[in-house]
């Protein structure tokens, strides 16, 4: 799926997995007027070896064209981790 916008060479140290749900609205045929919501219940990689998964789902939302990111916080057993809430 990231093969179309990155190079395969960047992507290659990259394994995992990832389900998500979306929730779209558009009550016109403009982004403007569009809402909704895009979740991630699970998702873990494996990056150049080291394991990254999230800790919560990660969500945005969509309102009037605008996305926010609500929810992201990942991380691994490792001292190193990063997250946003709300």
């Amino acid at each position: 799926m990231l093969a179309a916008f990155v190079d395969p060479a960047t992507i290659a140290p990259v394994t995992g997995i990832a389900s998500a749900v979306l929730d779209l609205e558009l009550p016109s045929p403009d982004w403007e007027s569009a809402g909704g919501r895009l979740t991630f219940p699970a998702a873990s990689f494996l990056i150049s070896g080291v394991p990254m998964a999230q800790r919560r789902p990660t969500e945005a939302l969509l309102d009037r064209g605008r996305v926010t990111v609500t929810a992201f916080d990942w991380g691994n057993d490792l001292p190193i981790s990063m997250g946003r809430s709300s």
